[in-house]
């Protein structure tokens, strides 16, 4: 949007002030931006230039994949010698 780029550059330094401008100059009634979602996300755009110097803010991020590495698969006969009831395992510090 025309209004995002006024800021971009730096013609003015408020939301408010880039969409009054971009009103009076486009628009015949100066209604051009009156649309919520509009307004908002150019505010959005205004924070993210104020706050972040224009780059994308960091965001959360999520685990979308594990890895699993190939292991032996151990049988009843490779298990002989060691303890077969694992309830009673102990880790000694």
């Amino acid at each position: 949007m025309i209004s995002s780029l006024l800021l971009y550059l730096k013609f003015f330094p408020t939301t408010e002030e880039s969409i009054d401008h971009y009103n009076q100059k486009r628009c015949f009634d100066g209604k051009g931006l009156v649309q919520p979602s509009q307004i908002r996300y150019i505010k959005y755009f205004e924070c993210i230039l104020t706050y972040f110097n224009g780059e994308n803010p960091p965001g959360r991020s999520w685990l979308n994949t594990t890895m699993m590495e190939n292991r032996k698969v151990f049988t009843n006969n490779d298990l002989d010698g060691f303890d077969k009831n694992l309830d009673k395992l102990r880790i000694d510090d």
